[in-house]
């Protein structure tokens, strides 16, 4: 162990003659919850359980002015006999260039530099802050918009794979005086949908995004996507900061595709045959569209509210009726003193509200202890009830959980 300890410290005086700056964080989630009906409390540790979240994850950065290197290791040393793994989410490294007018980044990151409006977060799991990201809800194309690497490939799974950010290489342009930023990219698309049925004849996407920034006033950001052959996506996101401790964020999302893309193939599993025995799967050009609404007020110096607000719209040109989603998240952030933070949250989600009108609620209470500027310790209580919008006599308990959720940096 000792060894183990020299090599460490050996290495970080080494590291610290190159990189300006060294960062080393760990977050656990774990979770203890029950579900309506069932006989056992469960211990999530490990993410095993429908709770996504629960999990460990460290991450390593070393940057100076001019480069800069980040590692983010999901580590797993749940399995049977003591073994352990570990799942890369995020590795990349960026070199800036002439005093920062431009730079290049490659890798797999999940960043976005849109303001989703999250500073009241704290290490709470997105799926209890912020559930759904900037762009259209459970969308194909423009889910996670604002993210510029990231792409939805599982296009069978419609509402259900996430948008994934993979393997890419970016150049930025930076004009500080200007308040401009132009980043083009290309990004690895390794299930090659690329239209005609899914051939496997273009492995890449492209995304570009710009930004505009009037200090004291507005941001814009614009990010367009070219997923796949002949399926595109954009975002339009304006930030308004010209009211002192209020942030307010609209954004508009859309991603459309056409039949014969690869998105359009998945429509359907039904094959049409005509009286020469042609046959041809039964495909659909595909629209949908979002709009986002954000804001975070700071009322006091100790009290924060935040909303998120999201309505998206999907339809297939084949089917009779679309898909319209609605979700909203209430929280309060209020700091007791240095060391002790109240947070309650509350989220109603409804996946259809043309069909039924019924949703789900969920509120989160919470409380966050701090012992040093990067060691804190978060929990509170989870609830979810189903039958939200039916009527008092249908809302329904769903589950419940107590989350455990310890963070240190150094």
């Amino acid at each position: 162990m000792k060894k183990i300890v020299s090599v460490l410290a050996i290495s970080a005086l080494a590291l610290g003659s190159v990189f300006a700056e060294i960062s080393l964080s760990f977050t656990q989630r774990s979770y203890l919850s029950k579900k309506t009906g069932d006989k056992v409390v469960k211990f999530d540790l490990d993410g095993d359980d429908e709770l996504s979240g629960a999990g460990d994850c460290v991450t390593f950065e070393f940057s100076n002015e001019a480069a800069g290197i980040v590692l983010d290791v999901d580590p797993d040393a749940s399995k049977k006999g003591g073994a352990f793994a570990a799942a890369i989410h995020q590795y990349y490294g960026w070199v800036n260039m002439f005093d920062g007018a431009f730079s290049f980044q490659g890798g797999v990151w999940d960043v976005t530099r849109t303001n989703r409006m999250k500073q009241d977060e704290g290490d709470w799991d997105s799926a209890q802050y912020e559930k759904y990201k900037l762009g259209v809800r459970d969308g194909l194309i423009a889910r996670k918009i604002a993210n510029l690497t990231a792409f939805v490939l599982d296009h069978q799974g419609v509402g259900e794979a996430d948008a994934d950010p993979d393997l890419a290489l970016a150049a930025t342009y930076n004009n500080g005086d200007l308040g401009l930023f132009v980043t083009a990219a290309a990004i690895r698309n390794k299930d090659g949908y690329a239209g005609n049925g899914g051939n496997d004849d273009c492995f890449a996407g492209f995304a570009l995004e710009a930004g505009f920034a009037l200090p004291d006033l507005l941001n814009l950001n614009l990010i367009v996507k070219n997923q796949a052959k002949e399926t595109f996506g954009a975002g339009l996101f304006a930030e308004l900061v010209a009211v002192k401790d209020l942030d307010v964020l609209f954004g508009a999302s859309f991603g459309t595709a056409s039949k014969s893309s690869a998105i359009g193939h998945s429509y359907s599993d039904e094959i049409n045959e005509d009286e020469d025995g042609y046959q041809w799967i039964v495909s659909s050009a595909y629209n949908e569209l979002g709009f986002d609404l954000r804001a975070r007020w700071q009322i006091t110096n100790r009290v924060a509210l935040t909303t998120m607000n999201n309505v998206s719209y999907r339809k297939w040109s084949e089917a009779d009726e679309g898909v319209l989603g609605v979700w909203d998240m209430l929280s309060v952030s209020a700091k007791a003193n240095d060391t002790i933070r109240l947070t309650a949250t509350a989220e109603w989600d409804y996946a259809d509200i043309s069909q039924n009108g019924i949703g789900e609620l969920s509120l989160i209470p919470g409380i966050e202890i701090s012992v040093a500027e990067e060691a804190r310790f978060t929990t509170g209580f989870i609830a979810n009830f189903d039958g939200f919008g039916s009527g008092v006599d249908n809302v329904g308990a769903k589950s419940f959980a107590i989350p455990f959720i310890f963070h240190v940096g150094l």
